[in-house]
């Protein structure tokens, strides 16, 4: 890697799933509210740098955290990209039902320059519903797009 990329992270409060004891972790609304603004709770509390940068667009509503970079460096090195991934691995903590009972999953989705270069790492039983388009892109050519002359 070393060139730009377009990352997106996904998480959210599960409903009705079940931890690996086979007890339910959130079986109605409220209990997956609560879970979520715990989650919430948290991230602000640890104060993540990468929360207030300018390179990343995020939000929450109805049990779900979505935040993507656009056009980023994305490599080993980069202390906000080891950041975020230090995140991550965080997300992916607090969805193992052997250390939490807070029942979580997520999705990332890197994007690179190049064809076919897509990486994908999921986590948890309610995966979010996040996939990649292909386009093409002609913006070489896009002055001709409605001329007809020889």
């Amino acid at each position: 890697m070393g060139y730009r990329s377009d990352v997106v992270f996904c998480v959210q409060a599960n409903v009705g799933s079940k931890g690996k004891g086979g007890y339910v972790v959130a079986t109605d609304e409220s209990i997956r509210d609560e879970q979520f603004r715990w989650f919430i709770g948290v991230m602000k509390l640890k104060d993540y740098a990468f929360m207030r940068s300018s390179d990343v667009e995020m939000g929450w509503a109805e049990h779900t955290f979505i935040m993507r970079f656009s056009n980023i460096k994305w490599s080993g090195g980069y202390t906000d990209v080891e950041e975020v991934e230090t995140w991550w691995s965080w997300c992916k903590e607090i969805s193992d039902k052997e250390i939490s009972d807070k029942g979580f999953s997520g999705i990332k989705v890197r994007v690179g320059e190049e064809e076919g270069d897509v990486e994908t790492e999921e986590f948890g039983e309610e995966i979010p519903n996040i996939y990649t388009v292909t386009t093409v892109q002609t913006e070489d050519y896009t002055d001709i797009f409605g001329k007809q002359s020889t």
